[in-house]
């Protein structure tokens, strides 16, 4: 799965840097991934900072989004378009609850 994104084509990432999904992946999974783990267990430890990461997580999720949204990638996503309004709210609303 981490090899070959999921299934998903190559043939995606035509006109992006990336020649694998790794690199996209990774920064996917540590950047975003590990900015909601921060807030997460920084939340459940009653730290003081907790709200800084918590908001650091949602804006890192809102910038990925608006990435993805913009990157000029010839694949039809007419059919996930409910999905990328819904992904943008719950990481808007975690920065403004932060």
């Amino acid at each position: 799965m981490f090899a070959n994104g999921g299934a998903a084509p190559v043939g995606y990432l035509a006109d992006t840097p990336f020649g694998s999904y790794l690199i996209p992946g990774l920064i996917l999974g540590i950047i975003v991934g590990g900015t909601q783990l921060a807030g997460a267990v920084s939340l459940q430890t009653m730290r003081a900072q907790s709200l800084l990461w918590c908001a650091v997580g949602g804006f890192g999720m809102m910038v990925w989004i608006f990435v993805e949204l913009r990157w000029p990638v010839k694949v039809n996503v007419s059919s996930h378009q409910w999905m990328n309004g819904t992904r943008v709210r719950g990481s808007k609303d975690a920065v403004l609850l932060a």
